[in-house]
C-alpha cells in the first residue's frame, strides 16, 4: 500500500543537517506518526469496518439494495487486507524485529504484504525480468487477490519454456526467503539477483511434477520379452495384479492404465477384506474392467500374471465356483459395446500393477481411484527403468 504523501516525511527526516543516526531516528518516529494520523491505525480500520458491515445486513434483512450489496463487497476486499497487515504488524512486534511499520528493505513505504511481494523497490527489479512488459499495467496496480488471480489463470511471462503459474509461485516463495534474509542475516541483495534461482528450481519443479505423465515403458521387443510392452495405437492397456498378505489372509488389488505411447493415464487400488491369492486376482480383474469401462475406453487389453484367472474367465460355466458372480460378472463386460481382450503378462512386465496391490495393503477399506501415480510408485517405477 502507497501513499503520495510519505515520499514526504522521508525528506523531512533529512532536511536538517543530522548524523545518520538521529536522521534515522527522526524518521521513525515521524513515519510511525504518520502511520496512525494519515494512514491510519489498522486496528481501529478493523472495528470501524466491522461496524459498518454489521449495519449493512440489518439493511438488507430489511430491504434489498443492489448498492448495499456492492458496498458489503468492497468492505469485505478492505477487511481482508487490513487483516494482513495486521498480521504483519502484530508478528513484527511480538519478534522485536521493528517498532516502526516501515518497510526495513526499502524505507519507504508501509510494509504490506503486496509491498513485500511486489512493489518494494528491492523486489519489483525481479519481476521487471520475469514480467511481460505488456503485462506491466496490470501487474503492478492489481489488489492482493486479483493479483494472484491473475497470475495463476495467466501466462504472463517472458520465458516461453517455464509455466508462468509455476515460476510465480516460485518467485514468491524465494523473495520472502529473501526478505527474511535482510531481516536476519543482513542481506542487502535486490531480488533481481534471484533470476537465475528462480528459473532454476521452477524447471526442477516442473519437470518432477510431470514424472507421472513421462514415465515409458520399452515397446515390443524381440530381445527382451519380460518387459512391459505398449498396446497398439488406439488401445489402453490395464496392467491388473492382486495381493494376499499377512495370517488373515487380507487381500488386495490394484491397476493402472497406459496408452499406446506409454504414457500412465490413471489407476486404482482396492483394498478388499479376505480371501485368497485366487480371489484377490479374480477382483483385481474386475476391477480393472470396471474400470476401463467406466472411464469410456472402447479397446482395452487387460493384462494380469495370474493364469488360473485367465483359464476361469474362458471357462464355459462357472456354476458353483466360490467367486461366480465375479466371473460372471467380467464375462458380462465382454459383451458390452466396446473391444476387449484379457492377456498373460509374466510378473517382470507386470511390477508396476504389483507395485500398486502392495500399497493398497496401507490404504482404507475400498477402491480408490486417482489420476497421479502414488510416490512410493514412482519410486519402483523409475527403478524398473533403470533411471
Amino acid at each position: 500500500m502507497t501513499d503520495e504523501r510519505f515520499p514526504g516525511i522521508v525528506k523531512s527526516a533529512w532536511e536538517d543537517d543530522l548524523s545518520w543516526v538521529k536522521a534515522s531516528s527522526k524518521f521513525c518516529e515521524l513515519a510511525s506518526s504518520w502511520n496512525r494520523n494519515v494512514f491510519g491505525n489498522v486496528f481501529k480500520k478493523k472495528n470501524n469496518i466491522l461496524k459498518r458491515l454489521a449495519g449493512i445486513e440489518k439493511s438488507l434483512e430489511r430491504k434489498f439494495k443492489q448498492e448495499l450489496v456492492d458496498l458489503k463487497f468492497s468492505l469485505w476486499k478492505e477487511y481482508e487486507n487490513i487483516l494482513i497487515q495486521e498480521e504483519l504488524i502484530c508478528l513484527r512486534k511480538a519478534k522485536g524485529m521493528s517498532n516502526c511499520d516501515i518497510c526495513s528493505r526499502c524505507g519507504n513505504y508501509v510494509e504490506d504484504t503486496l509491498h513485500i511481494l511486489r512493489d518494494c523497490e528491492k523486489v519489483k527489479p525481479l519481476w521487471k525480468i520475469l514480467v511481460n512488459p505488456n503485462k506491466w499495467q496490470a501487474f503492478f496496480n492489481l489488489d492482493m487477490r486479483n493479483w494472484i488471480e491473475f497470475n495463476l489463470t495467466k501466462d504472463n511471462g517472458t520465458h516461453k519454456n517455464n509455466c508462468w503459474a509455476t515460476l510465480f509461485g516460485v518467485s514468491l516463495w524465494c523473495i520472502w526467503i529473501q526478505r527474511n534474509e535482510s531481516i536476519f542475516a543482513n542481506n542487502t541483495c535486490s531480488a533481481d539477483s534471484l533470476v537465475t534461482k528462480v528459473i532454476h528450481l521452477t524447471k526442477e519443479l516442473s519437470e518432477a511434477n510431470h514424472i507421472p505423465r513421462i514415465l515409458r515403458f520399452p515397446r515390443n521387443s524381440s530381445t527382451d520379452s519380460l518387459m512391459w510392452t505398449a498396446p497398439s495405437q488406439d488401445w489402453i492397456k490395464v496392467n491388473v495384479d492382486g495381493s494376499c498378505y499377512d495370517n488373515q489372509e487380507n487381500i488386495a488389488c490394484g491397476g493402472l492404465c497406459r496408452n499406446s505411447d506409454g504414457h500412465f493415464l490413471k489407476g486404482f487400488m482396492g483394498k478388499l477384506g479376505r480371501g485368497n491369492s485366487f480371489a484377490a486376482e479374480t477382483w483385481a480383474v474386475f476391477h480393472g474392467v470396471e474400470y476401463a469401462w467406466n472411464s469410456g475406453y472402447k479397446k482395452v487389453i487387460i493384462e494380469t500374471d495370474s493364469k488360473d484367472v485367465l483359464e476361469a474367465i474362458n471357462k464355459n460355466t462357472h456354476d458353483k465356483h466360490p467367486l461366480e458372480h465375479v466371473l460372471k460378472g467380467i464375462k458380462a463386460y465382454k459383451s458390452y459395446d466396446w473391444q476387449i481382450c484379457f492377456n498373460y503378462v509374466k510378473r517382470e512386465g507386470n511390477e508396476a500393477a504389483h507395485a500398486l496391490a502392495n500399497i493398497a495393503r496401507n490404504i482404507s477399506f475400498g477402491f480408490h481411484s486417482f489420476d497421479i501415480i502414488p510416490q512410493q510408485c514412482i519410486a519402483i517405477l523409475l527403478k524398473i527403468l533403470g533411471t
